[in-house]
């Protein structure tokens, strides 16, 4: 892959930190930030690998199992933490839902998720938004967010990284999720249906 992450440390080399990120992380958020990127990277490396080896029958099979345990929770009403259950089981269907609708359709969904989660680092730990720079011209678009998602993907895909691009599609995609979600909790809100925290 890319020799600038040891899979065995799970850790970037120093000279790769120092040259990509330290300049767009600022100094309070950089070690937590560090921490949460060379943890992503190595999950998502692994991930490719699990992804090759497998098939879609046993997808299925784990995205029923986690559904199952989501419906089974929610059932339970306040007892036992079902909340808590039932939260992260229904975040295990989704990603194994995007994996399956992923390779019916044809995309990564690997990367989908890889996405989501370096645009969270960035918004919450590195404290960015998810803006990208473009040109009246028609140059590539660019920008902070540009540098920060093309370092962390060439760990993951080296030459395969995205292009400019497909960066600025796939961070518009992630506004307009989180605005949906931001939605979505406004009106359960309205209703009633969550409790303050």
């Amino acid at each position: 892959m890319t020799e600038d992450f040891d899979d065995t440390a799970r850790r970037m080399s120093d000279d790769y930190w120092a040259a990509k990120f330290t300049p767009l992380i600022p100094e309070r958020a950089r070690d937590q930030a560090r921490a949460e990127i060379e943890h992503l990277v190595a999950e998502a490396r692994k991930g490719q690998q699990r992804q090759a080896e497998r098939k879609p029958k046993q997808r299925q099979a784990a995205r029923k199992h986690w559904q199952d345990v989501a419906d089974a929770a929610a059932k339970l009403g306040d007892k036992l933490r079902a909340d808590e259950i039932r939260k992260e089981a229904a975040i295990n269907a989704r990603m194994y839902n995007t994996l399956i609708e992923g390779s019916a359709r044809r995309r990564d969904a690997l990367r989908e998720m890889l996405y989501t989660d370096i645009f969270r680092i960035w918004t919450d730990v590195a404290g960015g938004k998810l803006t990208v720079t473009t040109s009246p011209v028609g140059d590539k678009p660019s920008g902070v967010l540009i540098d920060f998602v093309s370092a962390i993907t060439w760990l993951v895909m080296g030459e395969a990284k995205p292009d400019p691009e497909t960066i600025k599609k796939a961070s518009k995609k992630e506004v307009a999720y989180r605005d949906e979600c931001a939605d979505v909790h406004r009106a359960l809100k309205a209703k009633g249906a969550l409790k303050a925290p």
